[in-house]
């Protein structure tokens, strides 16, 4: 089956893989030892789309935080 990985989505964009199907909605990525959760993935392109853009918000407020942490700090 073909999967949308999407657990490295903000760094690495959103990877398209075959998979075969393990217990407990785990799959595994074809020709890789590598398992994933089924919150790492998704079955459709447009599933993974909109996760990649979640995530992307995510972070994107993440990161603000930051910066207005790190702008507000003074040093005596």
């Amino acid at each position: 089956m073909k999967i949308w990985i999407t657990k490295w989505a903000v760094t690495g964009g959103i990877l398209e893989h075959e998979a075969t199907d393990c217990d407990g909605g785990f799959v595994k990525v074809d020709g890789y030892y590598c398992y994933f959760y089924p919150t790492e993935y998704s079955l459709t392109r447009e599933d993974a789309v909109v996760k990649a853009e979640l995530m992307r918000v995510k972070k994107c407020k993440s990161l603000q935080r930051q910066l207005e942490k790190l702008q507000a700090k003074r040093f005596k």
